[in-house]
Parts: C-alpha cells; sequence; structure tokens
C-alpha cells in the first residue's frame, strides 16, 4: 500500500513550494513524480485512512517528535513526516533544501499547526510511538 496516490493530489511540476491556493491544506514532494503535490481536504481524508491502516499494520512510522515548526521567511510552517521501515528511503527534499531539517521519509508541509497536530492525532490514535 503506497504512501502516496495521485488521485489524492494535486501535482505541480514548477517546483514552486506555495500553500497559497483556495483549500490546499498540505505540500509535500512526489519523488516518482519529481514534482510537488498539494493535498486539499478530500485527499487527505483519504490519505489520513491509507496511514492510520499502515501504521497500524506497522510498514510506516510517524513520530510526534518529527513534528516540527519552521520560521521561514517571516512565515510559520508545520512539519508531519511519515518513515518506513525501508532501510533505502531518502532525506526529504523540502524539508532539506527548505528549512534545512535533514531527516529520511516523506516530509509534509503545512500552515496551520492544528491541521498538522489533528492529522497525527487521528493517525496515531491508539498507536504507540515507538520513538
Amino acid at each position: 500500500m503506497p504512501i502516496f496516490h495521485k488521485k489524492e493530489m494535486e501535482l505541480n511540476f514548477n517546483y514552486q513550494m506555495s500553500l497559497k491556493q483556495k483549500g490546499e491544506i498540505c505540500v509535500t514532494f512526489d519523488r516518482q513524480e519529481a514534482g510537488y503535490g498539494w493535498y486539499k481536504k478530500d485527499g487527505m481524508n483519504i490519505a489520513m485512512k491509507r496511514w492510520r491502516k499502515l501504521a497500524k499494520d506497522g510498514k510506516i512510522k510517524i513520530s510526534k517528535c518529527n513534528n516540527q515548526d519552521f520560521n521561514y521567511n517571516g512565515e510559520m510552517y508545520y512539519t508531519f513526516l511519515i518513515q518506513t521501515n525501508n532501510n533505502n528511503e531518502c532525506v526529504d527534499p523540502i524539508l532539506s533544501l527548505v528549512f534545512e531539517y535533514f531527516v529520511s521519509g516523506y516530509g509534509f508541509i503545512f500552515k496551520k499547526k492544528e491541521n498538522r497536530d489533528n492529522i497525527y492525532n487521528y493517525v496515531m490514535k491508539d498507536i504507540e510511538d515507538t520513538f
């Protein structure tokens, strides 16, 4: 079961990270497509259910300690990180290049802390944070 499904997010291949369009919840980097993907509410709801199942099955790891807050160019951004059990996972390009936060996994960047925290709480409800 993959972390990303193309039908859930809108892709942009202009390599510009922005959270300014109406309805966007978060931005991520889709490695397979080598472009940024934006999640809106409907797509995020689908993804959250899949991530919860993957987390319950022990196929992905989501740790609260990887939820970071960054001030970038005077604006606050809130990160959420999904890690797999794959030892070949690479450093997330948005987190490393934009925020200089070098961690392996799949990063999601939010403009609203409550969105990030609500997603973490939903996905990890009753699941032990192993980090």
